[in-house]
């Protein structure tokens, strides 16, 4: 069908009510349509469909001058999620059975001769796509299953199946996902029924254009959930799945709509659009193998992108094709796996290499090995000067070393093709006395991609800052400009990624600021907090405000636009307050930690942030930590369906300040109550999906992390 929407609107209203026809009996043939629909109503700066098909339809009027490969080949890995069951049974579905769908794909796709997925129709294509499984995963190790990954849920802290579509977009795919820029991610998990008691056979995530902006919230989230999810009774044609859901052809169907096909009856009615003139006209989806005649001629029923039982199916047409190559070679996280060499085996002897998470510390250290050999080897051997053990065969071991001095590391590695010997003189170092060595350093010259902004207003926030006549802090910092901020009382996060403290000790943070402010009376703040929970909750460390003790102010007042311009400007410039240093050593060890810098907004003027490190070191640290306690106080029940009940450890005379955002830094509460025992909070018309609440009295802060479920 060939008719084009003539307003958005239309297609807004048809992809809002027409997913009911996806539905007989108690079955959800599809669910991409709805799925589509929930993460436009979370993330409403998405590429929208007509969006996509209007940067599809200029893709399609300049096509390649020369195709980049004959035969298009994607590789894919297969994420069996189950619990616990024997290989061959419940949801660990057995190595035929998940081979049997890669079968059923490259049959269906190639239109191959002598199978179901071949047919004589004139428009019928070979669309020139096929599937290879993986044989290396994201480490380099070659799959004892090639494009088959196994998954007990309990080893990733799963919650237990069946799993929610909810649950699946937001903790399963991101924990479990591999890079979708090398594998065509695919999960076969149990895929719990709607609200309605509905089944669910499968969804995809729909392909993106190249013209998706990645600052926006939702970008994040289309390439930590790009892949297709499929309910393992439907999977393969082998092993007895359900009928007539039997052959496969779900999961066709569903990776179409990876590839950028719609539904061939448009998702509407006869005058809806699939974007392919040679599937007719439409009315409605089919189910059975019926011989409809909905809108003045024979409806395609046997083609993959209808609702039809899978032995009807057969076909994919020369437009469908046309769309998925083009889609391949132009979408984002589509024609990056054009190049993918995740399918081919090792031709060649390894190349040794390694790295180290913490190749220095103190005595008692514990260094954690990373293998880094190229051409996939099949066996390692490690031999660890000074250390405990002091050899391994195991690919990334970790080696105690309980004496001071420098140590060698050899590592020798073998494949079926040869072997290779690796030797680093010298490359762990473990002091003594008062020795120390930086083991994370940001100075942001580069970007601050790696850092994460927590914006609630979502208005002014931390930015890349260019300053200028400093030598240490070099042309770029962190910094917000909160001279002309519109809100008093904002308070703006940067966020640092996740540091392991794995095997480290006496670890302390420095990092250089710079601050003027514009009179005596404004108190813009700096507060520093630590996480050990990956930013869940926070333990605040140090308060610097502009004129108070300890002071942030690290030049006099300036009632202008604040930029650092020289060394005088920071604090280590001469006759300024020294740049503070922070103990961390109560987070020692810890793997999942993370520092928080926060500004907070009194209309006063710019902060700057730099040369953040981290340091280990095995004498006492000098440092500067806050003398008043962090908040304390509880939140129940967690989880909840929306009521909870906050109560602060200790009872105070001033006021409570709550403010709640979601995962996005998106302001969902934010309010003020009188000094109590216990506040009761109604967050019942929330979306479900986990939360961050900060609780703020007087100069006490805490956060906790809280999830809504329905």
């Amino acid at each position: 069908m060939n008719l084009l929407f003539r307003t958005p609107v239309l297609l807004v209203f048809l992809l809002a009510v027409f997913p009911l026809f996806g539905q007989q009996e108690g079955i959800i043939r599809c669910h991409t349509v709805e799925v589509e629909e929930h993460k436009h109503a979370q993330f409403p700066e998405l590429e929208t469909v007509e969006q996509f098909e209007t940067w599809l339809a200029e893709k399609l009027k300049h096509p390649p001058l020369q195709k980049t490969q004959a035969v298009i080949t994607i590789p894919i890995v297969i994420h069996v999620i189950h619990s616990g069951e024997n290989i061959g049974s419940g949801s660990n579905l057995s190595n035929a059975r998940i081979l049997s769908q890669l079968d059923v794909l490259n049959e269906d796709f190639r239109r191959e001769s002598g199978t179901p997925g071949f047919n004589n129709n004139a428009v019928g294509a070979d669309t020139e796509i096929e599937f290879c499984p993986a044989v290396i995963d994201p480490s380099g190790s070659l799959l004892s299953v090639a494009g088959i990954h196994r998954i007990n849920y309990q080893s990733q802290n799963l919650n237990a199946p069946p799993f929610s579509e909810n649950y699946i977009e937001t903790v399963v795919k991101p924990r479990t996902i591999w890079d979708p820029t090398k594998y065509f991610n695919m999960w076969v998990l149990d895929l719990a029924p709607t609200s309605t008691g509905d089944v669910i056979l499968g969804y995809a995530a729909f392909p993106r254009g190249s013209n998706l902006p990645q600052g926006i919230p939702g970008a994040g989230t289309t390439a930590s959930t790009d892949g297709v999810v499929m309910n393992y009774p439907y999977f393969g044609r082998t092993g007895n799945p359900n009928a007539p859901y039997n052959r496969g052809r779900t999961a066709t169907h569903e990776v179409g709509h990876w590839l950028g096909l719609r539904h061939i009856w448009g998702d509407g009615n006869c005058n809806a659009d699939d974007f392919c003139s040679d599937t007719p006209n439409a009315g409605r989806s089919n189910f059975g193998c019926p011989n409809n005649n909905s809108c003045g001629s024979r409806d395609m029923v046997e083609n993959y992108m209808d609702y039809t039982d899978d032995a009807c199916m057969n076909i994919y047409t020369q437009c469908q094709k046309t769309r998925m190559q083009t889609v391949m070679q132009n979408a984002d996280r589509r024609r990056e796996l054009l190049n993918s060499t995740v399918c081919q085996r090792p031709t060649a002897a390894p190349q040794a290499d390694f790295t180290a998470d913490n190749p220095s510390g103190c005595p008692g250290v514990r260094v954690r090995f990373q293998d880094a050999s190229t051409n996939t080897p099949s066996s390692w051997q490690w031999s660890f000067q000074g250390g405990t053990p002091a050899t391994s065969t195991q690919r990334n071991p970790e080696v105690v070393y309980n004496s001071t001095g420098t140590f060698d590391v050899r590592l020798t590695v073998t494949n079926q093709n040869g072997s290779d010997t690796r030797t680093r003189t010298g490359f762990v170092t473990i002091g003594g006395g008062t020795s120390t060595q930086v083991f994370y350093q940001d100075d942001f010259e580069a970007s601050t991609s790696d850092w994460t902004t927590i914006n609630p207003d979502r208005a002014t926030t931390w930015r890349l800052a260019s300053i200028s006549g400093s030598s240490r802090t070099g042309s770029q910092a962190a910094g917000i400009d909160l001279f002309s901020y519109s809100n008093r009382g904002q308070g703006d996060g940067l966020l640092s990624p996740r540091i392991s403290l794995a095997g480290r000790s006496n670890v302390r943070l420095q990092f250089d600021h710079a601050y003027r402010p514009y009179s005596p009376d404004e108190q813009d703040s700096l507060i520093v907090y630590a996480s050990d929970d990956d930013g869940n909750s926070y333990t605040r460390l140090l308060s610097l405000t502009g004129n108070g003790t300890p002071s942030m102010a690290t030049g006099t007042i300036f009632a202008a636009d604040f930029f650092p311009q020289s060394d005088g400007d920071w604090c280590f410039g001469a006759g300024n307050n020294s740049c503070y240093e922070v103990d961390l050593s109560r987070f020692d060890g810890e793997t999942q930690f993370r520092i928080l810098f926060e500004a907070y907004n009194d209309f006063g003027n710019n902060i700057y942030v730099d040369n953040v490190k981290l340091l280990t070191g095995c004498g006492p640290a000098t440092s500067l930590e806050e003398s008043a306690v962090p908040a304390s106080f509880s939140v129940f029940p967690n989880p909840s369906t929306g009521q909870f009940t906050l109560r602060p450890s200790q009872v105070s005379a001033e006021r409570i300040h709550i403010l709640v955002v979601d995962m996005m830094g998106r302001k969902i509460f934010n309010e003020q109550f009188a000094s109590s025992n216990e506040i009761q909070l109604d967050l019942s018309q929330v979306s479900p999906g986990p939360y961050l609440l900060q609780f703020r009295q007087g100069a006490q802060i805490g956060s906790k992390r809280i999830e809504v479920r329905r």
